[in-house]
Protein backbone atom coordinates (compact mmCIF):
# COMPACT_ATOMS: atom_id res chain seq x y z
CA UNK A 1 0.00 0.00 0.00
CA UNK A 2 1.41 3.38 -0.96
CA UNK A 3 0.57 5.79 1.83
CA UNK A 4 3.26 8.34 1.12
CA UNK A 5 2.29 11.97 1.07
CA UNK A 6 -1.34 11.76 2.06
CA UNK A 7 -0.96 12.67 5.74
CA UNK A 8 -2.46 9.41 6.96
CA UNK A 9 0.67 7.23 6.94
CA UNK A 10 0.96 6.94 10.74
CA UNK A 11 -2.63 5.78 11.09
CA UNK A 12 -2.48 3.47 8.07
CA UNK A 13 0.68 1.84 9.43
CA UNK A 14 -0.88 1.32 12.86
CA UNK A 15 -4.09 -0.03 11.29
CA UNK A 16 -1.97 -2.54 9.40
CA UNK A 17 -0.26 -3.61 12.63
CA UNK A 18 -3.63 -3.93 14.39
CA UNK A 19 -5.38 -5.57 11.43
CA UNK A 20 -6.70 -8.45 13.55
CA UNK A 21 -8.77 -5.88 15.47
CA UNK A 22 -10.48 -4.77 12.24
CA UNK A 23 -9.77 -1.09 12.81
CA UNK A 24 -9.17 1.31 9.97
CA UNK A 25 -6.91 4.35 9.93
CA UNK A 26 -9.82 6.75 10.48
CA UNK A 27 -11.01 4.85 13.56
CA UNK A 28 -7.51 4.85 15.03
CA UNK A 29 -7.10 8.57 14.36
CA UNK A 30 -10.43 9.51 15.96
CA UNK A 31 -10.05 7.13 18.91
CA UNK A 32 -6.60 8.49 19.75
CA UNK A 33 -7.89 12.06 19.53
CA UNK A 34 -10.84 11.32 21.80
CA UNK A 35 -8.60 9.52 24.27
CA UNK A 36 -6.30 12.55 24.45
CA UNK A 37 -9.22 14.84 25.19
CA UNK A 38 -10.72 12.49 27.78
CA UNK A 39 -7.35 12.33 29.55
CA UNK A 40 -6.13 15.81 28.74
CA UNK A 41 -4.35 16.19 32.08
CA UNK A 42 -1.84 13.60 30.87
CA UNK A 43 -1.12 15.37 27.58
CA UNK A 44 -1.56 19.13 28.03
CA UNK A 45 2.08 19.65 28.98
CA UNK A 46 3.11 19.09 25.35
CA UNK A 47 1.15 22.10 24.12
CA UNK A 48 1.47 25.88 24.22
CA UNK A 49 -0.77 28.93 24.14
CA UNK A 50 -0.09 29.13 20.40
CA UNK A 51 -1.49 25.62 19.90
CA UNK A 52 -3.47 24.18 22.78
CA UNK A 53 -4.72 20.62 22.96
CA UNK A 54 -8.17 21.50 21.61
CA UNK A 55 -6.71 23.20 18.53
CA UNK A 56 -4.37 20.28 17.95
CA UNK A 57 -7.16 17.70 18.23
CA UNK A 58 -9.44 19.79 16.02
CA UNK A 59 -6.82 19.62 13.26
CA UNK A 60 -5.71 16.05 13.98
CA UNK A 61 -9.25 14.70 13.54
CA UNK A 62 -9.05 15.55 9.84
CA UNK A 63 -7.87 13.02 7.29
CA UNK A 64 -4.65 14.18 5.72
CA UNK A 65 -3.37 15.96 8.82
CA UNK A 66 0.04 14.47 9.55
CA UNK A 67 0.21 12.44 12.77
CA UNK A 68 3.09 13.14 15.14
CA UNK A 69 4.73 11.93 18.31
CA UNK A 70 2.32 13.75 20.58
CA UNK A 71 -0.21 11.00 19.78
CA UNK A 72 2.00 8.02 20.59
CA UNK A 73 1.26 7.79 24.31
CA UNK A 74 -2.49 8.07 23.69
CA UNK A 75 -2.37 5.38 21.00
CA UNK A 76 -0.41 3.09 23.34
CA UNK A 77 -2.87 3.62 26.18
CA UNK A 78 -6.04 3.43 24.08
CA UNK A 79 -5.09 0.27 22.20
CA UNK A 80 -2.93 -1.42 24.84
CA UNK A 81 0.16 -1.56 22.65
CA UNK A 82 3.77 -0.50 22.68
CA UNK A 83 5.00 1.58 19.73
CA UNK A 84 8.48 0.91 18.44
CA UNK A 85 9.82 3.05 15.62
CA UNK A 86 12.85 2.10 13.55
CA UNK A 87 15.01 4.11 11.20
CA UNK A 88 17.64 2.33 9.12
CA UNK A 89 17.94 -0.71 11.37
CA UNK A 90 17.93 0.91 14.78
CA UNK A 91 15.15 1.62 17.24
CA UNK A 92 14.81 5.37 17.62
CA UNK A 93 11.67 5.44 19.71
CA UNK A 94 10.00 2.97 22.04
CA UNK A 95 6.96 3.87 24.13
CA UNK A 96 4.34 1.95 26.05
CA UNK A 97 4.04 -0.83 28.58
CA UNK A 98 6.96 -3.24 28.21
CA UNK A 99 4.59 -6.22 28.40
CA UNK A 100 2.19 -4.92 25.71
CA UNK A 101 2.16 -6.20 22.13
CA UNK A 102 4.55 -4.22 19.94
CA UNK A 103 3.38 -2.10 17.03
CA UNK A 104 6.51 -1.84 14.93
CA UNK A 105 6.83 1.05 12.50
CA UNK A 106 9.51 2.33 10.21
CA UNK A 107 10.07 6.05 9.75
CA UNK A 108 11.45 6.78 6.32
CA UNK A 109 13.04 10.03 5.27
CA UNK A 110 11.63 11.86 8.29
CA UNK A 111 8.27 12.08 6.52
CA UNK A 112 6.64 8.68 6.18
CA UNK A 113 5.60 5.94 8.61
CA UNK A 114 5.31 2.36 7.36
CA UNK A 115 4.23 -0.88 9.01
CA UNK A 116 6.98 -3.42 9.68
CA UNK A 117 5.21 -6.75 9.54
CA UNK A 118 6.21 -9.67 11.70
CA UNK A 119 4.66 -13.13 11.78
CA UNK A 120 2.27 -12.29 14.64
CA UNK A 121 -0.53 -9.79 14.40
CA UNK A 122 -2.31 -8.23 17.36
Amino acid sequence: MNNRGNGNCLFLAIADQLRSRHLNARQIRLSACEYMLEHRELYEEGFTEEEDIEQYISSMRNDGYYGDGRLFAAICAKFGVRIRIRMIGEVVFDEGDASAPIVELGYIGHINYVSIRRERIY
